[in-house]
């Protein structure tokens, strides 16, 4: 009996409901549209105001966080860094390249032989001088490898 009469209740909230869109077929929509818009413009309050607070990553700390989570790329690049004796790191120092997003850069787009002669001829002709790992060079130094390849001499670099 009670499993009847519950069907029989849904089916009268079902002829409700459609009657009550036939007669007011707009106004249930546009309350439920106010409601949308009103719970959007909630979200979109909490969001700018968290946003507000929350600092953004710097490229070394993603860097870290990407060898902390153990990702291939990362981790090649840091190998590839540290056997030539110098590290990664945060700001710029002697032996330390901070230009971290351009070794990626690097890596991503040429490879990884591209990288390893970029630093080479970095490392041979600065000798480590702060200043020879910033973007600049080492995007410019991976132009002229892929651009000239095999016929740069490293040399006379």
């Amino acid at each position: 009996m009670a499993g009847k009469s519950i069907s029989t209740m849904q089916r009268h909230i079902i002829i409700l409901k459609i009657r009550f869109f036939i007669i007011f077929p707009f106004s249930f929509f546009s309350v439920l549209r106010r409601k949308e818009i009103c719970l959007y413009e909630h979200e979109a309050d909490i969001f700018a105001n968290q946003q507000k607070f929350i600092k953004a990553l710097s490229p070394y700390e993603v860097f870290v966080a990407n060898i902390e989570a153990g990702n291939d790329q990362q981790l090649i690049i840091r190998d590839l860094v540290e056997s030539y004796g110098l590290k990664i790191g945060y700001s710029k120092s002697a032996g330390e390249i901070c230009a971290i997003s351009t070794l990626e850069s690097i890596f991503s787009k040429y490879g990884y032989h591209v990288l390893d002669h970029v630093l080479k001829l970095c490392i041979a002709t600065w000798e480590g001088e702060d200043n020879s790992f910033s973007a600049n060079i080492l995007n410019a130094i991976a132009k002229l490898i892929v651009t000239y390849g095999e016929n740069l001499n490293d040399e006379t670099f």
